[in-house]
């Protein structure tokens, strides 16, 4: 019965921060998201997104910490070998986002910057780890939470 335990316990450590790999469907994607330290993220059904701090989130982040407007697609997975953004999937494990930042005048700039938000579950439910580089890791305080809706 102990060695059961030592197990439990080894493999809730090998999950990471936020837990285990998850899919999410779109609609339980869209709505407000935030962390600790101040970065709050609004995912739309319309398939865009906008962000304040984005920098604590994604502490690689090189661009305006604030995002106006931005385009999301899930990742879908294809033969075990590799993944593709797709426009109309409408659930994923990842998700990533196409930042095209503006001018003083509001007009795009030829400068691009994007993130990948890796989806994870765990007790408290969904959350995203935000990551220049598929292969980085999130602590519990870069992790993105979905924020309440306010009650009606």
């Amino acid at each position: 019965m102990v060695a059961c335990g030592w197990l439990v316990l080894a493999c809730t450590a090998c999950a990471g921060a936020g837990g285990d790999r998850a899919v999410i469907h779109q609609q339980d994607l869209v709505g407000d998201w935030a962390n600790a330290q101040g970065a709050v993220m609004h995912v739309a059904a319309d398939r865009t997104l906008t962000a304040e701090n984005i920098d604590s989130a994604e502490p690689h982040w090189k661009c305006s910490p604030t995002v106006t407007r931005a385009a999301w697609q899930f990742m879908v997975s294809y033969s075990g070998e590799g993944s593709y953004s797709s426009q109309t999937a409408t659930k994923g494990d990842s998700f990533t986002v196409d930042v095209r930042p503006t001018n003083v005048n509001g007009e795009p700039t030829d400068l691009r910057c994007s993130f990948s938000a890796d989806v994870r579950r765990d007790d408290r439910g969904y959350n995203l780890c935000l990551v220049e580089d598929p292969d980085e890791t999130c602590t519990d305080h870069e992790l993105m939470r979905k924020v309440p809706a306010p009650p009606r």
